[in-house]
């Protein structure tokens, strides 16, 4: 890893997951450090510009956070502070009344949102799976296009499968399998289009060939 939160840096960037990573009541999970990990990997594919920013905003959070709290307890650094303040803080900043305050904490909300929300067992406390969604999706679209091999090319874009298979209705529904017909697959047709434009060469060659062939005058009879 090229890009990495050190020294007191990475103390304040810890502080400021820990405080953004989300909890429930009856999810005993601690991804703290695992977010910050990921937070890290995130930022290592940004800017050079965007990496110093980062850093430079944790530093105005770790001194200057305290004249965000609404109760204003203490003016300790934002490290030296509990969770239940250091929230307080931040919700402060990101409620502030002057705009380009209030930005200066979306960066890292978004930062650690993508990166907690993505986590297995996130996605699995919150019934949203989406890695068996996704290979769902892809053996689905395998068995689609299974079937759709054979079939006559529309003249303009239809659904994956023919309907007899899986309605359009059913395409979200996971583990949905598309209905098998015995059926020889049909013969690829040629679009209109293409048929017509093959038959005009050969109908002006029919053409010329009339023309060109000799009349033969009619033998009048006296």
């Amino acid at each position: 890893m090229t890009f990495a939160f050190r020294g007191h840096s990475r103390l304040i960037a810890r502080a400021v997951v820990d405080a953004m990573v989300p909890r429930w009541p009856d999810f005993e999970h601690d991804i703290t450090d695992e977010v910050l990990s990921r937070v890290e990997r995130l930022i290592e594919g940004q800017p050079v510009a965007v990496q110093s920013i980062c850093v430079a905003g944790l530093w105005f959070f770790e001194v200057a956070s305290f004249a965000f709290d609404p109760r204003f307890a203490s003016i300790r650094p934002l490290t030296a502070v509990d969770r239940e303040t250091c929230e307080r803080r931040l919700t402060g900043v990101s409620h502030h009344p002057v705009a380009a305050i209030r930005k200066t904490i979306l960066l890292y909300q978004t930062f650690v949102n993508l990166c907690a929300y993505d986590l297995p067992i996130v996605e699995a406390y919150l019934g949203a799976e989406r890695r068996a969604w996704r290979k769902d999706r892809a053996r689905l679209r395998e068995a689609l296009v299974q079937l759709d091999e054979g079939r006559a090319l529309p003249p303009v874009p239809l659904p994956l499968a023919d309907p007899k298979h899986l309605s359009p209705a059913e395409y979200l529904t996971p583990g949905v399998e598309p209905k098998r017909i015995n059926a020889s697959p049909a013969r690829r047709e040629p679009r209109p289009e293409a048929a017509e434009a093959e038959a005009r060469p050969q109908a002006q060659a029919a053409e010329r060939t009339t023309k060109s062939r000799p009349q033969r005058k009619r033998s009048q009879v006296k």
